[in-house]
């Protein structure tokens, strides 16, 4: 029937996708001189930010330093407008570790400062000055260990640094440099570790397991705890078999729906990761089954 054959049209793409992004993970260069022929810089930066998910950070961000015309036009995919440097960096980081070479961190500023300063009205020397400084202070203010006598920068020495870098025609406001300062005061912009920007699924799982079994705190020395962890669990699941199939079909309208925009494409395929979770976490294979085959659907194929 037509819809059987699209079924296996669908489930014969998303091999193809898993392949591809297996190909990545295992050596960049040899899946980019594989592709390269039939594969232009804005295919693959496509490639890159749909699937990020399941690529390998480090590696995508080396292969992005390595490769100026995918990174710019990775970073141009997003919708930056309206955006906080910090917000739009991050966003823009999400999944990926910056390249560890000093010179590619330049080139990556370049290119995303003179992304987000076109988006924002800011001028794209400047916008790519202040995304540099941006690193550099947020590298000093998350030192995993502090040299003796060591004094983080502090706003107006990051400030006076700044308008010093900037020529007399190329200005931040000030509004946007003290909003950046005290954001990157509260979070690092770079994580050098997998993960830091959002917990991985192993922790999420983790953490849902912990809470399935946890008893309330109150009880948790009472001779019932027992019978209590059994009933959260049987509490959980009834909850679940009700929930899972309009979470599915919610999450699933969610990313179809979703257009050009990126930030809800996203978030849908975030529940819908989190569903599979959850119904492996309950053992409810069927569901998470389901769960993994719409992913699978949902990711978009290069």
């Amino acid at each position: 029937s037509a819809w059987a054959a699209a079924w296996n049209e669908r489930r014969r793409l998303a091999s193809e996708v898993r392949g591809r992004t297996s190909a990545f993970n295992r050596d960049p260069e040899a899946w980019w001189a594989s592709r390269s022929a039939d594969v232009d810089a804005e295919k693959a930066a496509r490639f890159l930010l749909e699937n990020r998910a399941a690529l390998d950070g480090a590696r995508m961000g080396d292969f992005l330093g390595q490769h100026e015309d995918v990174m710019s036009a990775f970073v141009r995919q997003f919708q930056l407008r309206g955006l906080g440097i910090v917000p739009a960096f991050l966003r823009v980081l999400r999944g990926l570790h910056m390249p560890g070479e000093a010179q590619q961190v330049d080139r990556f500023c370049e290119r995303f400062g003179a992304a987000w300063g076109e988006a924002n009205g800011i001028d794209p020397e400047a916008a790519y000055i202040f995304a540099f400084s941006l690193v550099m202070v947020s590298t000093d203010l998350h030192r995993p260990s502090r040299s003796a006598g060591h004094q983080p920068i502090t706003f107006p020495q990051f400030e006076k640094s700044l308008l010093g870098a900037l020529h007399s025609k190329e200005r931040v406001p000030e509004r946007m440099v003290r909003e950046a300062y005290d954001e990157l005061k509260a979070r690092p912009l770079i994580s050098r570790k997998r993960g830091e920007e959002q917990e991985s699924p192993m922790e999420l799982c983790a953490q849902f397991r912990k809470a399935l079994q946890q008893p309330p705190l109150a009880k948790q020395r009472s001779p019932t705890a027992a019978p209590l962890v059994e009933g959260h669990l049987g509490f959980w699941r009834t909850l679940w078999s009700a929930a899972w199939g309009p979470m599915l079909g919610a999450f699933s309208a969610g990313a179809h729906g979703a257009g050009e925009n990126e930030a809800q494409r996203e978030t849908a395929l975030r529940g819908v990761q989190l569903g599979c979770q959850a119904a492996v976490l309950l053992e409810e294979v069927e569901q998470a089954e389901a769960f993994s085959q719409a992913l699978q659907q949902l990711s978009p194929s290069l």
